[in-house]
């Protein structure tokens, strides 16, 4: 998203004009949902924008080696995430709206989640399904009681490309379909650009 345009929208597929800076400075329950070419994105229980042509096949976007990470940007020079996330969760489906809404916490297809609730053990992944325990990179981080859940967050600080980032085991991203869900809470004086979530592959 955008808080310059105020435009949250896909590449191809409907893009919805909000104010973003209505979300600023409280928690905002973020979600994104992909089963096949259908993907939607989801904020406090509200669809926002979707696409019907979305390019997903067996781990997102470009197949081969899928890497995912929570505030950084991979290709291009947008700023790193400023602000705090919470609680992040993947499923192995792509839930409805309804379903986001109610966290799906009994779940059987959740399949990873960062609850931020250990400092001494920061990328531990609460689900205990086997996959690989998310990596920081950086040292841009802080853990705060100010959590929407549980004792504790993480607040992320930014910086330049490619630093201060959550990188998150890619097998985790190879399904048919996929939701990852979770809270953030942004700073109303950032501009411009900053990313929450990445998802890229690496070329052959």
């Amino acid at each position: 998203g955008n808080a310059d345009t105020n435009i949250l929208s896909f590449t191809t597929g409907v893009e919805k004009v909000i104010n973003c800076r209505s979300f600023f400075d409280k928690w905002v329950n973020l979600a994104i949902t992909v089963e096949g070419k259908t993907a939607k994105i989801i904020i406090d229980g509200e669809d926002i924008a979707y696409s019907e042509d979305y390019n997903y096949k067996n781990g997102m976007c470009w197949g081969g080696n899928v890497k995912a990470s929570l505030g950084q940007q991979y290709f291009y020079g947008d700023r790193p995430m400023v602000g705090m996330m919470d609680n992040v969760k993947i499923y192995q489906c792509a839930l409805t709206t309804d379903e986001i809404k109610k966290e799906m916490n009994g779940s059987d297809d959740l399949i990873y989640n960062l609850d931020f609730s250990d400092a001494d053990n920061r990328g531990n992944n609460a689900a205990n399904t086997g996959y690989a325990d998310a990596e920081f990179t950086g040292s841009g981080f802080e853990y705060t009681e100010n959590a929407i859940k549980g004792n504790t967050a993480v607040m992320l600080s930014g910086g330049s490309v490619r630093t201060n980032y959550i990188a998150i085991d890619g097998a985790v991203l190879n399904n048919d379909s996929i939701t990852i869900a979770g809270w953030f809470k942004i700073p109303s004086d950032v501009a411009g650009w900053a990313r929450l979530l990445e998802i890229y592959g690496d070329e052959d």
